[in-house]
């Protein structure tokens, strides 16, 4: 089993992850797709990570990212491709409240190497980030870093095109929350800092109240 561990929720650029470890240090990592062909049998695959989009229990030896993405984001975007997440905005915002809330008290309770990514960062940022994932996780590079993030439309465009995603050449913090009003924003704003309490400071990024 795998020493390293992402916990994430759906739709918050996992997927991308998977594609920048894979290309550069090709290790295989857990999913329907992969850039690496395998001839050994599934059973004894060691991934570069395992990952979970729920709560679980850590080990101390492991190694810990949590990703975490914009909640109004992921309460705003249609979720149609995945039956088992909740289809409402009420229902996800809920359940992203439970699981968000799950992820932190893992981390903090967690003792050994971890971090916490975001989506964003990973977006504007993606050369520290990568770093930042490669170190915790101890995972050796194999290609040209600096060549890499020279190509990161062209692997950013392959990694939705595997995913059988359509690549959008912008990018947008808020594009799924465009349409809710100001109220609507505000209520998950405010739903959220009440369910997570002290927890929530990891989520003062995105709030429009500190801006």
């Amino acid at each position: 089993m795998s020493k390293n561990l992402i916990l994430s929720y759906q739709k918050s650029g996992l997927n991308f992850i998977r594609y920048c470890v894979e290309f550069l240090t090709k290790e295989i990592t857990p999913g329907r797709t992969r850039l690496i062909p395998s001839s050994k049998p599934k059973k004894k695959q060691i991934y570069a990570f395992r990952r979970s989009h729920y709560s679980v229990k850590t080990r101390p030896d492991e190694n810990l990212i949590i990703l975490i993405r914009d909640y109004r984001e992921l309460a705003c975007r249609p979720f149609g491709d995945s039956p088992a997440s909740p289809q409402s905005r009420e229902e996800r915002i809920k359940d992203l409240s439970r699981r968000y809330k799950s992820f932190f008290k893992i981390y903090e309770k967690h003792q050994g190497k971890k971090a916490i990514i975001y989506y964003e960062d990973l977006i504007e940022n993606l050369l520290p980030i990568t770093e930042i994932i490669l170190k915790v996780f101890d995972l050796n590079i194999k290609e040209d870093l600096d060549l890499f993030i020279r190509n990161e439309k062209k692997h950013r465009e392959k990694s939705f095109t595997l995913g059988n995603r359509r690549f959008s050449d912008g990018y947008s913090k808020k594009f799924h929350q465009r349409k809710a009003s100001a109220s609507v924003l505000a209520e998950m704003e405010n739903f959220m800092k009440n369910e997570l309490g002290e927890l929530s400071i990891y989520l003062d990024r995105y709030s429009e109240s500190l801006k």
